[in-house]
């Protein structure tokens, strides 16, 4: 195989997977976005220049590692390293590009949805100081529901797998985070507009309150409603956990449940977020896996197929 790629030059249609792909767009297009709004951007450059070097160390990874026996776990650690780089930068971002915040708007549907009643007032009524304090650690921790299933996929050493749900993930992701510059919109526990009554900021019984105040410290975005992220994750893990490691279905369902419920009652969310998140987390699973499929079939078919179900 080395040989006959030396020979005709290496293959770069083959060496760029689909998650690369979604990286290569989303990277180049912030730098893009950073370099439109570099009066307002605080820092804008800065950020500019931190995308291009992904963007090269990325083009590197692609060189190194093409092979789809070897390509996916250095893939998904780069994920791991860029997501956050790219989430922090949201919050220099967004305010900027859009800063018209769509809080209002999703109130309004809401209510509508509910027939004049607000739906994140309405959970008060179950607040409960245990209640708040279990759902504030599995809303904060939510990423180890991927973490989960990545681990679950990584033990079945097929690496067309690990690199299906990468890419399913990658898409989902970067989905949500276009939502947040097309709906810029703060969340009901920010409450800036005046738009809540809440009678109580929802106590816990242990680290509620520490893990709150600093989930809103490490967040630089505060425009990141809609849709909401940490449901189309969870919703998106649990969707390809029924596909490829159906074993942890069960485990993960109480995982998911109690995280999408969290999103709205510790008022982080509107609902209109979590069904947003839970349409963005079919819509991701779905157009993802077709188009992995499809590059599989044209440059991997010589590479054997993983036992895993399509």
């Amino acid at each position: 195989m080395e040989p006959e790629r030396r020979q005709r030059g290496f293959d770069w249609a083959s060496a760029i997977w689909p998650s690369d792909r979604a990286h290569f767009v989303f990277l180049l297009g912030t730098a893009i976005l950073a370099i439109i709004f570099r009066k307002p951007v605080p820092r804008a450059w800065d950020w500019c220049w931190v995308n291009l070097a992904l963007v090269g160390c990325l083009v590197l990874l692609c060189r190194i590692w093409p092979d789809p026996r070897r390509g996916a776990i250095p893939r998904m650690a780069f994920t791991m390293v860029v997501i956050p780089v790219v989430f922090t930068q949201l919050g220099w971002l967004v305010p900027f590009v859009n800063p018209h915040g769509k809080e209002e708007l999703l109130f309004h549907i809401d209510r509508a949805m509910f027939f004049g009643v607000n739906p994140v007032e309405a959970t008060a009524r179950l607040a409960n100081p245990v209640l708040t304090e279990v759902l504030q650690w599995v809303y904060d921790f939510y990423f180890f529901i991927a973490v989960m299933l990545g681990s679950a996929v990584l033990r079945t050493k097929e690496p067309k797998l690990l690199a299906r749900i990468t890419h399913a993930f990658i898409v989902c992701v970067y989905a949500s985070y276009v939502g947040y510059y097309l709906l810029p919109a703060k969340g009901p526990n920010i409450n800036h507009l005046g738009l809540y009554n809440f009678a109580t900021d929802l106590p816990g019984v242990f680290m509620a309150r520490e893990l709150r105040e600093t989930l809103f410290m490490i967040e630089k975005i505060k425009q990141d409603c809609f849709p909401s992220g940490h449901t189309a994750v969870s919703v998106l893990a649990l969707l390809l956990a029924y596909r490829y490691v159906p074993r942890l279905v069960k485990p993960l369902w109480p995982l998911v449940a109690a995280l999408v419920f969290s999103t709205v009652y510790l008022r982080y969310h509107y609902v209109a977020d979590v069904l947003g998140g839970i349409l963005l987390a079919l819509v991701a699973d779905r157009w993802a896996r077709r188009s992995h499929l499809k590059f599989e079939e044209r440059h991997w078919k010589n590479h054997g197929e993983p036992s895993g179900a399509n």
